[in-house]
């Protein structure tokens, strides 16, 4: 939208990075990928000392945003130099509280994380008959005056067919019946 107002280009995609902040992207790390945003002259000061690079933060070529931008594969390079050689909870302990930070997470993350499951973002439903319960994803906006949930598992294909039917005045076909005449 921004370059699209202020100079009528029409970017393409780019894949994770942000187009002016830098860094601020996804990084590989040895057991999976963290989003790191350190954008200001702060922040990338912070994860130059954290990476054990303190002198990137003065180079020229790095001390400002907009030359970070300029130099955003060189960059890009350092710092998946360094999360390559460290987990995700090595990355995410280095740098949080200085350094805006957090893992890229699996399902099965997800699924091991206590968090999601504390905030209602892993909900069982049950299934009919002998089926084993499946988990769905909850609600993610949280509001207290009107607060969204998951009631009930999703209908099985063809669940409520006659009731459908029938409000639509059309006779029910028993379970498993052609609706049509088969062509010979």
């Amino acid at each position: 939208v921004y370059n699209f107002s202020y100079e009528g280009r029409v970017l393409g995609p780019k894949g994770t990075g942000h187009l002016s902040l830098c860094p601020f992207d996804v990084f590989e790390t040895s057991d999976g990928a963290v989003a790191i945003a350190a954008p200001t002259d702060n922040h990338w000061t912070l994860l130059c000392e954290a990476m054990g690079r303190p002198e990137l933060a003065a180079d020229a070529r790095y001390d400002h945003n907009l030359r970070r931008v300029a130099a955003a594969g060189e960059v890009r390079a350092i710092v998946t130099a360094w999360t390559r050689r460290h987990t995700k909870r090595e990355v995410v302990a280095a740098l949080g509280g200085k350094v805006p930070v957090g893992p890229v997470n699996t399902a099965q993350d997800i699924f091991e994380d206590p968090h999601p499951k504390a905030r209602g973002m892993l909900v069982e439903v049950e299934q009919p008959g002998n089926n084993p319960p499946i988990v769905l994803a909850g609600p993610a906006i949280k509001l207290a005056a009107t607060p969204a949930a998951i009631y009930r598992r999703p209908p099985c294909l063809g669940e409520h067919t006659a009731e459908i039917l029938a409000e639509a005045g059309i006779d029910a076909v028993p379970a498993g019946a052609p609706r049509r005449k088969e062509r010979p």
